[in-house]
């Protein structure tokens, strides 16, 4: 597809995960306006602590039903004013085909996980849950098909306990990156973080609609 047809699928008011090059960690922003080939979307506080200037390289992420649409542009104008604004302008764009089985989102939650071919315990990052797996970084290296014991802290300090399997990875020099699909949860622990993905789905429908209430009127 070209950049237009990718480009005319994103609207105003649609909830993107947004991520600065090279910060493994996504975050949740919404779409204030587009023109031509430029996103405008709100000047987050993480942004601003991940140090973002005009000409960092980010990437906005749609995910769909059946597709997923990756956006790759760099910062062209910020503006910190209310309602604070980052200008993406976009130069290359894609389509993915979504093969979940659940809804995933961001986040940024702690894990401990553990291989049952030891007893060391690893702290790492989870960067995407769903009811079917997860996505995370961390210092350890493991292999494709390792299947590892982990436990996931909830902000409502519940903790979600579950075994998965290594499905894909990327190893780099600072941390390495993993999909893990879930192989046994049981109902209890599938219900914790069922209910947290809920608590998700509202901050996103809420961050819509303070979007068509009190912010779009300034991009008209």
């Amino acid at each position: 597809m070209s950049i237009e047809s990718v480009m005319a699928i994103l609207k105003e008011g649609a909830t993107i995960g947004t991520r600065i090059i090279p910060d493994g960690i996504w975050h949740q922003n919404i779409v204030y306006k587009i023109e031509n080939h430029t996103v405008y979307t709100s000047l987050l506080e993480s942004y601003l602590e991940n140090i973002i200037m005009v000409g960092s390289p980010i990437i906005i992420k749609l995910p769909l039903e059946y597709f997923e649409y990756l956006y790759e542009g760099t910062v062209t104008e910020i503006q910190p004013n209310y309602p604070g604004y980052v200008a993406i302008t976009i130069k290359k764009a894609e389509e993915l085909v979504n093969t979940r089985a659940f809804p995933r989102y961001d986040v940024c939650l702690g894990t401990d996980i553990k291989s049952p071919l030891n007893d060391n315990i690893i702290f790492s990052v989870v960067s995407n849950i769903s009811l079917s797996g997860m996505a995370f970084v961390s210092k350890e290296t493991y292999d494709y098909g390792d299947v590892l014991e982990i436990a996931v802290y909830l902000p409502n300090r519940s903790i979600a306990y579950a075994k998965g399997k290594i499905i894909r990875r990327n190893l780099q020099d600072t941390f390495n990156s993993y999909s893990m699909q879930f192989v046994y949860m049981d109902d209890k622990n599938s219900n914790l973080i069922s209910k947290y993905m809920s608590t998700l789905e509202k901050k996103r429908l809420d961050m819509q609609q303070k979007y068509f209430d009190s912010i779009q009127k300034y991009f008209l």
